[in-house]
């Protein structure tokens, strides 16, 4: 996660880059990011996407790649609780199976700003912001304070 945010935040479009920033400043009370540095089996990745996209074809070839990488990263992770922070409805329920706690960035938002680590109006200008980039829907303060947002990215 760490390593996609610092790419977004050097790479990525205008908006996307203050977000990442942003989001890479606010993260450090999850702990210290776990070294992903380790190979894993390409054929093991192929098996969870094959899972990911549910019958249907993909798109391309390497759609639901990250997410699978991740969850395969995920089993391997036994000393600490991994986090899979995705938008994607089916691979936060499939990562489940992989040994990662999924959260969309709407319910880490609301995690940060029931923790005190976000102001409820700031998590709404990030919520904005995604719902501008079509990754995710209006949600108010209130939304955040209480925590309840619904199913996030729902299919």
């Amino acid at each position: 996660m760490f390593d996609e945010l610092e790419r977004l935040a050097s790479e990525g479009a205008p908006d996307i880059k203050s977000l990442a920033a942003a989001a890479l400043g606010q993260l450090g009370w999850l702990g210290t990011p776990v070294d992903t540095s380790d190979k894993v089996a390409a054929e093991r990745v192929l098996d969870i996407q094959d899972v990911l996209r549910s019958g249907r074809p993909l798109k391309h070839a390497f759609e639901h790649w990250a997410e699978s990488v991740i969850m395969c990263l995920g089993e391997q992770l036994q000393q600490t609780t991994a986090h899979f922070l995705s938008e994607d409805y089916n691979a936060r329920v499939e990562s489940c199976h992989h040994g990662c706690v999924p959260l969309s960035v709407h319910k880490l938002l609301a995690r940060m700003v029931r923790a005190r680590r976000l102001t409820p109006e700031r998590g709404v200008e990030f919520a904005d912001a995604l719902m501008a980039a079509d990754r995710g829907k209006d949600y108010t303060a209130e939304d955040f304070v209480s925590g309840r947002l619904g199913r996030v990215g729902r299919p």
